[in-house]
């Protein structure tokens, strides 16, 4: 999946926040499809990147502490 530049260029949210969020997403996804229970032809990054910038999944980032 492609996002069209001016919705990146609008984007404003932490860009680097819903990179993370996006990468956590697509390892939950992966083992969704290694245990087969979504199909193995789906773009797993791009399906992430979308859940995320679309707003189709709600997150929170927990802060550590040290």
């Amino acid at each position: 999946m492609i996002f069209p530049l001016e919705s990146l260029i609008e984007f404003d949210d932490n860009i680097y926040e819903i990179t993370y969020v996006a990468t956590r997403r697509a390892e939950q996804l992966a083992a969704l499809q290694a245990s087969n229970e979504i199909d193995p032809k789906v773009n797993i990054v791009s399906e992430a990147a979308k859940q995320v910038f679309h707003k189709e999944i709600e997150y929170q980032i927990a802060s550590e502490v040290f």
